[in-house]
């Protein structure tokens, strides 16, 4: 029960990033799921919908539609605990130049989460053979040219 405020990017001209990098599709939703504006395209555009925090207050005070009664996030405090990301990834100043960069932290933040069983491999995999798998296709995807590595 929240208003959703989808950005993205449009269209970027840097050679690092592939074409279908930034597809644009920015959104704004409402605390019902109607969708108030949608940017159907990747250019530069600015949306607007009217934010009426009163409408979603009195909607969160109707019990029959209050699913905040129904959470249980204390499920979740075990897997947050520790970061799941590898803070310090990039230097400021030297962010990532395309998405090899950035695969070394996701290799690391998914040994952890199938290491401590919060993600399940796939049939036939055990979670030690995650990483390698990931390896695989990263480069097969340099191989086939649809991941730039430089």
């Amino acid at each position: 029960m929240c208003y959703v405020l989808g950005s993205n990017w449009g269209t970027v001209d840097y050679d690092f990033y592939p074409k279908t990098f930034c597809p644009g599709h920015s959104f704004i939703i409402d605390y019902i799921g109607v969708v108030n504006r949608i940017a159907p395209y990747p250019a530069e555009q600015v949306l607007a919908a009217p934010i009426d925090i009163e409408a979603l207050r009195e909607h969160r005070s109707r019990i029959a539609h209050n699913t905040w009664v129904d959470m249980r996030t204390e499920i979740f405090a075990e897997m947050y605990e520790k970061p799941v990301y590898p803070a310090n990834m990039f230097p400021v100043g030297k962010p990532p130049c395309n998405l090899t960069d950035k695969i070394e932290g996701a290799k690391q933040a998914l040994d952890m989460l199938y290491g401590q069983g919060t993600f399940t491999p796939p049939h036939g995999m055990t979670p030690e053979q995650m990483s390698g798998e990931l390896e695989k296709r990263v480069a097969h995807a340099h191989k086939t040219g649809t991941l730039r590595k430089d």
